[in-house]
């Protein structure tokens, strides 16, 4: 994808109400790699007071999205297909870095490594993403 049509779609994915609820930053989407950042608030916390584990599943899988992006045409789209993810550790506060990296890119499938860390850089949480590589025309449009 382009670099500008990219940074549209970054700044979409931000802009995004559950994204921005959960207050997602991308800091960084190219070459197969995505990196962002979130703190936990009340918003995204459990009855236990740790970050919900759906939060985890959504970051994981924006910046999979994100990484994926980066390498994909401009008429291209990836939805998930599989998402197997592990928590390692909970958490209660302090900004979490989540990054993500491509793997293998097929013509129909690509496959991403997606990892959670603390703010001290323990890692909380893994994803293995799988997403389908899907023909989207509009994107262009979309993105433009």
């Amino acid at each position: 994808m382009n670099e500008l049509l990219l940074r549209n779609l970054i700044t979409i994915s931000e802009e995004h109400p559950y994204h921005r609820f959960i207050g997602v930053k991308v800091e960084k989407a190219a070459g197969g790699m995505c990196r962002m950042r979130f703190s936990p608030s009340e918003n995204t916390l459990n009855m236990a007071g740790v970050v919900h584990g759906g939060i985890y599943y959504t970051v994981l899988d924006l910046a999979a999205f994100l990484a994926s992006a980066s390498l994909f045409a401009d008429d291209q789209l990836t939805v998930t297909s599989d998402i197997n993810v592990s928590v390692m550790k909970a958490v209660a506060a302090g900004e979490m870095t989540v990054e993500a990296k491509v793997l293998k890119m097929g013509r129909r499938s690509c496959f991403i490594d997606s990892r959670i860390f603390d703010r001290d850089g323990d890692m909380a949480a893994i994803g293995r993403i799988t997403k389908a590589v899907l023909p989207f025309p509009r994107m262009r449009e979309m993105l433009s």
